[in-house]
């Protein structure tokens, strides 16, 4: 089952974008639980009620039930700590990010998964050219990798090399896409696009959650 991050942030928010941040995860955690999807952890960057950012890893269909969900979202509030015709209007953002687990380094290869070609190996010639088909080439199909080893004088050591060096690129591939993807989400812990939300909130006074504003209603605390 495919695994998502779902991050929800106050980018470089005031204390009120925050607070907006603690109650966006929580109701993206009640649709996701509605819609029969997994919330395997959650991951809080600063204070419990008042986070920077908060980081939901789902098992299933994340983007598609959140599809509505991803982008600006937009909280129309009067806060207690500025004056009247203070900002009324906190703007936290959603992003959702696969979440591929890193590939060990000592990975057993699914056979299923590779073709195995062999030849005969190159080399000098004389009495010490190999005459038999040692040489291997794998080709894993998910990836598109190839490996050709021939350093070993049997088809069966050229075979486990192959399959060893393979298992290290995969691995190698797998921590530059993870080290990109985590920069990625560090870096959308600051940009948080301000106008063209994609949906408007404002805070149920009597339960004190999130209450989802109609499209074209007034957007006054």
């Amino acid at each position: 089952m495919t695994r998502w991050i779902v991050q929800v942030s106050a980018g470089v928010g005031p204390r009120e974008v925050r607070i907006f941040v603690a109650l966006l995860s929580a109701e993206l955690q009640r649709i996701c639980a509605t819609a029969g999807l997994a919330v395997q952890s959650v991951v809080t960057h600063g204070d419990d009620d008042a986070p920077r950012s908060v980081e939901l890893a789902v098992a299933g269909a994340a983007p598609t039930v959140l599809a509505e969900h991803i982008g600006t979202h937009v909280l129309v509030a009067r806060s207690a700590q500025r004056e009247r015709r203070g900002r009324k209007r906190w703007f936290a953002g959603v992003r959702v990010y696969a979440n591929e687990p890193a590939i060990p380094r000592d990975l057993q290869i699914d056979s299923r998964d590779i073709v195995v070609t062999t030849a005969r190996a190159g080399g000098p010639g004389g009495q010490h050219v190999n005459t038999t088909d040692s040489a291997v080439r794998i080709w894993h199909k998910p990836s598109g990798v190839q490996i050709r080893v021939a350093s070993e004088r049997s088809q069966h050591q050229n075979r486990n090399r192959a399959i060893a060096q393979l298992a290290s690129v995969l691995a190698q591939r797998s921590d530059a896409q993870l080290r990109e993807q985590a920069g990625v989400q560090r870096k959308a812990h600051y940009q948080v696009e301000r106008g063209r939300a994609v949906q408007q909130w404002k805070i149920d006074e009597k339960s004190g959650q999130l209450q989802l504003v109609p499209r074209g209603g007034a957007d006054e605390a």
